[in-house]
């Protein structure tokens, strides 16, 4: 007998109940797979939070480094005022004006703490470069306590400058 004659001879019943075996099986197998997929997903969730907490822990780290590192580059204060810092500044900022008069006044206390102060006078400056002074003053952590700038009396557009520069930013 050949298969096709085998097949023939079963009855409707018993294809009925072999196509019901295998769709109950095929629902097992897809109730187990879900199952299974279910446990996946979770374990990938479970480690997606981790390396969340991770990289949070690590950006954490890398700011308070880098924090640190900033503060730790950062002077601690101004280096101080020396005669040869403020000639190095007024040198820079002033190409047309020159420098008549360069004179420590001596230390001076102001809110119990004592400063050292030097004055300065410039002759034919511009303002531009009055301006470009005081920056320059300022990055240095260096201030003009005292500035008065006064037309020569020729009537020229440049300024003579006289200064007086402590230490100390300006509050």
């Amino acid at each position: 007998m050949s298969i096709l004659g085998l097949l023939g001879s079963l009855s409707e019943r018993v294809y009925i109940m072999v196509f019901a075996g295998v769709c109950v099986l095929a629902a097992f197998s897809a109730y187990f797979i879900k199952q299974d997929t279910y446990v996946l997903e979770q374990k990938i969730l479970s480690r997606q939070k981790d390396v969340a907490a991770v990289q949070a822990s690590r950006d954490l780290y890398e700011a308070r480094r880098l924090s640190s590192q900033r503060l730790a580059t950062k002077p601690a204060g101004p280096a101080g005022i020396s005669l040869a810092l403020i000639e190095e500044i007024v040198t820079r900022s002033f190409v047309g004006g020159r420098l008549t008069s360069l004179k420590p006044v001596g230390l001076k206390e102001e809110r119990e703490r004592q400063q050292m102060v030097v004055e300065l006078k410039i002759a034919g400056a511009a303002l531009a470069e009055v301006v470009s002074f005081m920056k320059a003053l300022e990055a240095k952590g260096l201030r003009a306590k005292k500035l008065q700038m006064t037309l020569p009396q020729a009537g020229g557009a440049l300024l003579d400058i006289s200064a007086t520069i402590a230490e100390g930013s300006v509050r």
